[in-house]
């Protein structure tokens, strides 16, 4: 398998490199995509200002003028079904090969993901999914993959169950149910089998709240 996060993954796309010398309009290959800023979880460091008001009022964050996210996007947007759709039809007639999806909020608590996922496979794209996790379970799992994602990355960031809990704003089940998720994605990506480069993991953001215990967790 190709590394995911390679510099080099131009390379492996030999047309769309000749477009681009030949000066044509070359389409994106892949899409990111933001369904909704909804999410389930506060997290201290989210630039977009994403979770629970009731949460997010706790969270005494000096910084927050300096990221634009949080003064441009709205915490409660959520993209209405039909220009889901309609927008699903658009990427695959202008020739986009597949979707990253991913927040701003959290994408599997979108109200239409479940028809999102599908529209975009019955429109012969493939799909990445970044997630906190919590809201996947086994039926979750099962339909993303029975689509056959290409890859799945649950973002954990932090070293133990203390340091989640503080940093995303939540009670201890999440840290359990994130890990859950994990290993129910990892399991359809044997299952499923539809896509052989098919990979999960896991996802770190590092800043001054969570790093204490990064060295012994990555060790």
């Amino acid at each position: 398998m190709q590394d995911v996060y390679s510099k080099a993954k131009l390379a492996f796309h030999s047309a769309a490199l000749q477009s681009i010398r030949s000066g044509e309009q070359q389409p994106p290959i892949v899409v990111h995509w933001f369904p909704t800023n909804v999410c389930n979880q506060a997290c201290v460091f989210c630039t977009f200002g994403s979770g629970p008001d009731r949460l997010r009022a706790k969270i005494l964050n000096r910084r927050k003028e300096r990221w634009k996210n949080q003064q441009l996007a709205d915490p409660h947007a959520v993209m209405p079904k039909e220009k889901m759709l309609e927008t699903v039809h658009c990427l695959k007639e202008i020739g986009v090969k597949a979707i990253q999806i991913s927040g701003g909020g959290e994408p599997v608590a979108y109200p239409f993901f479940d028809e999102m996922v599908s529209a975009i496979t019955a429109a012969g794209m493939e799909f990445g999914l970044v997630t906190n996790g919590t809201l996947i379970n086994h039926v979750k799992a099962e339909l993303i993959g029975s689509l056959g994602f290409v890859w799945a990355r649950v973002s954990i960031d932090a070293g133990n169950q203390g340091d989640y809990k503080r940093v995303r704003n939540v009670s201890a089940g999440h840290w359990s149910r994130a890990w859950k998720s994990v290993s129910l994605l990892a399991r359809e990506r044997v299952r499923a089998g539809h896509h052989p480069e098919a990979s999960v993991g896991v996802g770190y953001v590092v800043d001054r709240d969570n790093w204490g215990v990064m060295l012994k967790l990555c060790s």
